[in-house]
């Protein structure tokens, strides 16, 4: 895995410096806010991210940008609760899962109006996922209770992203930009407890996103 992620760090580099040194017209170095909401996954509730943007604009119209970003999902508080003739079982979960997307999008940008466009991105991204969701399980009979604390662990995944930005410009060389997106799993990564697979997760979700921009 380390090995996966330092050649995938290695391949992007030069793509980032390359679109970071165009020249002034065609570079643009964008910060956004998202906001997630998960449509079909019922272990997310919420998540929020921030992502940079390095982008060359080939033509007018056309672009490709290489993209990082930081975000977190926050997982449903679930409380799992069992009892039987023998004794009871119960399962707390709860807690937050880290993302950091690195990628590459494919620009294309309409012109609306003076200083007003209207972008359309479609791309992938690799996420690296450091979990922080929690399970506590009480199990209890005649005899004695057993508790046990555990990070859920989940895989790596590669996310499939598509939005549509509009932009208006502020200044000379800053623009507004705002808009919405949509993520889908290219693979569903698998949830781990204690060395078990307990089963898939996603993280689809639709986004709504604000930022500015910069040309230089």
């Amino acid at each position: 895995m380390k090995a996966t992620r330092l050649s995938l760090a290695l391949a992007l580099a030069p793509i980032l410096i390359a679109a970071l040194t165009q020249p002034a017209a065609n570079a643009e170095l964008a910060a956004r806010v998202h906001g997630l909401c998960p449509v079909e996954d019922r272990d997310w509730s919420a998540g929020a991210a921030v992502e940079l943007q390095a982008r060359h604009w080939n033509s007018e119209n056309m672009g490709v940008a290489c993209s990082l970003g930081f975000g977190t999902m926050t997982a449903v508080d679930e409380l799992i609760e069992e009892n039987d003739a023998f004794g009871s079982l119960s399962v707390a979960v709860g807690g937050e899962t880290a993302l950091v997307p690195v990628g590459l999008s494919a620009l294309l940008r309409g012109g609306l109006g003076p200083d007003i466009a209207l972008v359309a991105e479609a791309g992938l991204r690799y996420v690296f996922i450091d979990s922080a969701v929690i399970a506590n399980v009480t199990a209890e009979d005649a005899h004695e209770i057993a508790y046990v604390s555990e990070e859920i662990q989940i895989d790596d995944t590669v996310l499939a992203v598509i939005g549509f930005t509009l932009t208006a410009g502020l200044a000379e060389g800053v623009t507004l930009e705002a808009g919405v997106g949509y993520q889908v799993d290219m693979r569903k990564p698998h949830e781990w407890f204690l060395g078990e697979d307990v089963g898939p997760t996603s993280f689809q979700a639709a986004s709504g996103h604000f930022g500015l921009a910069w040309a230089f």
